[in-house]
């Protein structure tokens, strides 16, 4: 198709502009609290419960593309080169899973809004020099690092040395047992590739009175990968969720730096104010 890239952009307003005005409307419950107060953060718990189960129960709400993703059919979960052998109820449950993937994303980008702006509203942060703020920043992001760290022991215990072990798996054989700790830490550490740059940019460059977005991004991180052990761990199609928590505020963050960088556009000022 003509512009394919702006075809894609295309797609990927459509798929997170309605959640995000989600969010926003339900942050407003949030924002309309005292600042630093103890009822916004009850108001903002609540709304990341409510909006926790809701996205729940708004990714279950197709039991078909559930049960096709949890009971996959045995030619589903074998590679085949042949495209057009494929069976119709074979496409069927991979529309299905890009189904629910997208509404995965859905969810987790509309309580990615509620929960920053809990933290926006509920905490607060000082840092006036540079080196203060990067320091801030750099304290912070031993949060994700220990997260990396348990990624690493998670494989490293599993490859220890075991009579009852494989010697393929203990040489660093990538076989079934390992494959979900293995994909765990390589995603990890792609995100943490992604999120150091982002939290410790934005520390830089945020008002004053919105540098608690920094530790709420970092949290935010944090929570998605446990997420995405979870979903991982009960059906791979699941690790969606989790893994849209930490990509989808890097990614925004990352535009959001870039426009500054190149352009001057200061996004965080426009959107947190003076």
């Amino acid at each position: 198709p003509p512009f394919p890239v702006a075809l894609m952009l295309l797609g990927a307003l459509n798929l997170v502009v309605p959640p995000i005005l989600l969010g926003g409307g339900l942050s407003r419950l949030v924002l309309q609290q005292d600042a630093q107060s103890s009822g916004a953060l009850a108001v903002g718990a609540a709304l990341c419960v409510t909006v926790l189960g809701g996205g729940f129960r708004y990714m279950k709400s197709r039991p078909a593309a559930w049960k096709a993703v949890e009971q996959p059919s045995a030619s589903a979960t074998q590679f085949d080169t042949d495209l057009n052998s494929r069976g119709e109820a074979e496409v069927a449950a991979i529309r299905d899973e890009q189904e629910s993937i997208k509404r995965q994303i859905q969810s987790a980008v509309a309580f990615n809004v509620v929960f920053l702006a809990t933290g926006y509203r509920a905490f607060t942060v000082t840092a006036d020099a540079l080196s203060e703020r990067l320091a801030m920043a750099a304290r912070w992001e031993a949060l994700p690092a220990l997260c990396l760290v348990a990624a690493v022991v998670n494989v490293g215990v599993r490859r220890y040395p075991d009579a009852n072990r494989s010697k393929a798996l203990t040489n660093g054989v990538v076989t079934g047992e390992i494959r979900l700790p293995a994909s765990f830490l390589q995603n990890t550490l792609e995100q943490f590739a992604i999120g150091l740059p982002v939290h410790i940019g934005l520390a830089a460059i945020l008002p004053q009175h919105a540098l608690q977005l920094v530790p709420s991004l970092v949290c935010l991180w944090c929570l998605g990968r446990v997420f995405y052990w979870l979903g991982y761990s009960k059906v791979p199609v699941f690790r969606a969720y989790g893994f849209s928590m930490s990509i989808a505020p890097s990614a925004a963050g990352l535009v959001m730096l870039n426009l500054y960088n190149f352009f001057g556009v200061d996004v965080p000022q426009l959107i947190c104010g003076a």
